[in-house]
Formats: structure tokens, C-alpha cells, sequence
């Protein structure tokens, strides 16, 4: 895709990476465009192209915020 530039609360997303069990090893970041909030799930593989699982154990959308880029 092409390159974009987007920003989110660190505390927010520090949250959601705390809440995931430890022993979780992937995890799928999902991101369709700079204005749009970005989804986190489970992984079952390492692979960074794979799917997400079928039934996740859990979904965490993050809503970005406005970056003054000049």
C-alpha cells in the first residue's frame, strides 16, 4: 500500500498490549488508512500475511489522533 502517516496514544495502546495474555506471541495490526482506527487481534501464526483466527479471543479497536505534520 502506500506510505501514510498516522499517530496514536501511546497510553491507549500500552493499555491494550497489557491486556494481552503473556504467553500471547503474534499479534495482527490492522490499519486501512490514516483517518480509520486500527484493529488488534489475536495471531495463531508468525506469518504477517496470515489471517487472523476464525474466533479470536479478543478484538481491540484504537482510534488515532489528529497529528499536526508540517
Amino acid at each position: 500500500g502506500e506510505d501514510m502517516d498516522i499517530g496514536f496514544n501511546c497510553r491507549y495502546l500500552l493499555d491494550i498490549l497489557r491486556a494481552c495474555p503473556a504467553e500471547m506471541e503474534t499479534l495482527h495490526l490492522r490499519l486501512n488508512s490514516e483517518y480509520m482506527g486500527m484493529t488488534i487481534q489475536n495471531g495463531t501464526s508468525k506469518d504477517p500475511d496470515a489471517a487472523p483466527s476464525e474466533e479470536p479471543e479478543f478484538t481491540f479497536f484504537l482510534m488515532p489522533v489528529k497529528m499536526d505534520i508540517r
